[in-house]
């Protein structure tokens, strides 16, 4: 409920399979407004580059002196161990703001040259494949131009793209129960690999699709209301009060 079982890596990663991940995630959406605040000049942000890949030997060897048993494990789900990771969001973002230099220029070249990298990285077991493959998809992010990329763009703009971007958080979640399922069920173990990821694929989309529309979009409808009445009508209030005579 509070995003901290990374503290615990006895317990981290013991209800999904995949729920390690989300407490990282939650952390560096609070910390990286404060990044995005503080490092607004490339000197500052190679600082907290540093900084960030210092943190990570820090953990790891904090783990090893402090934690039993497996204290690569607690290190592996603790979330400085990904921030350069996170960092790179932020270079992705400034990328966007900025309108001059040599990689504006060169943008449609570099892009299809991360593309092509992009693939290669998730098809081939190349050394540094993370690191290769987080760093081509910050620049895509950072320099594509839909009117620069109209053919990469109506491949991204195809409906059923779309789709399961809309559905990918609950596919995340479901995606590893039910593959473990179908791997320890008998009858379906002897299908081919192609087969079994067919069928995997296919219950996920359904089981996702069923969990968006029932409990992650209302939640999502009543959260943004939540926020408008208790934090936007607040602010507004609080303004007007600052604006008042009597403030």
């Amino acid at each position: 409920m509070f995003f901290l079982s990374f503290l615990d890596h006895r317990i981290a990663n013991s209800i999904l399979g995949v729920e390690w991940t989300i407490p990282i995630e939650v952390f560096w959406y609070a910390a990286l407004p404060l990044v995005l605040v503080k490092a607004q000049t490339a000197k500052k942000l190679r600082v907290a580059f540093v900084l960030a890949v210092a943190a990570i030997g820090v953990t790891k060897g904090l783990a090893y002196l402090f934690v039993t048993p497996e204290p690569g494990l607690f290190s592996k789900w603790f979330p400085t161990s990904y921030g350069p990771f996170f960092l790179l969001g932020v270079v992705a973002y400034q990328l966007r703001q900025t309108h001059v230099g040599w990689m504006k220029t060169h943008a449609q070249t570099i892009v299809r040259v991360c593309i092509a990298v992009s693939i290669a990285g998730l098809l081939l077991e190349l050394p540094g494949r993370r690191l290769i493959f987080s760093l081509s998809v910050c620049l895509i992010i950072g320099l594509f131009e839909r009117s620069r990329h109209t053919v990469a763009a109506r491949i991204l703009e195809f409906k059923p793209f779309l789709f399961l971007g809309t559905i990918s958080y609950s596919l995340y979640l479901t995606h590893l129960p039910i593959a473990s399922l179908f791997e320890n069920h008998r009858s379906l173990s002897e299908q081919s690999s192609l087969e079994r990821f067919l069928l995997t694929f296919a219950v996920t989309c359904v089981v996702s699709t069923t969990l968006y529309m029932l409990v992650e979009k209302p939640t999502n409808v009543w959260g943004r209301k939540v926020a408008e009445i208790k934090f936007v009508t607040g602010a507004r209030s609080w303004l007007d009060n600052m604006k008042s005579p009597v403030a």
